[in-house]
């Protein structure tokens, strides 16, 4: 079996949150690329309003608990490592933080390609991809 070798000290944490926040950053633009260039709309229906209403509501519920779960685990975390620098504990609910907040901007960005697949239009799909990439900006590994 393959064994990971943990992230051990801040710079190597920092290093492999940057990774995977690049990483989850660039495929918001595969993403775009894939639903204006690859796979044109092939439903010319309109997106249900009520569809956009609701991926609406749930891009701020998980803007809002995003901000949330990172600012508790991160804040929790800094803290702490301010004092004890290598902390295996802190600078896990440190990565836990980043990769929660991460994640649910890159579920904002997903519910634009879901919106592309229901007949919405590129104003509305672009909506969603430029909301993900900020909050995703926003929330930018940084070190303690």
């Amino acid at each position: 079996m393959l064994k990971i070798k943990q992230p051990a000290t801040i710079q190597e944490v920092f290093v492999y949150l940057w990774f995977i926040h690049t990483a989850l950053l660039l495929s918001i633009f595969l993403y775009a690329l894939i639903v204006f260039r690859l796979m044109p709309a092939t439903n010319h229906a309109p997106a249900s309003k009520s569809l956009l209403t609701v991926l609406v509501a749930f891009s701020f519920y998980d803007i809002v608990m995003g901000r949330s779960l990172r600012s508790k685990k991160i804040n929790l975390a800094f803290q702490k490592l301010r004092d004890i620098p290598n902390d295996q504990i802190s600078l896990d609910r440190w990565r836990q933080g980043q990769i929660i907040g991460a994640s649910l901007a890159e579920c904002v960005a997903i519910y634009g390609v879901l919106i592309h697949f229901v007949g919405g239009s590129n104003l509305e799909v672009a909506v969603f991809f430029v909301a993900g990439a900020i909050v995703l900006l926003w929330w930018s590994p940084r070190k303690p």
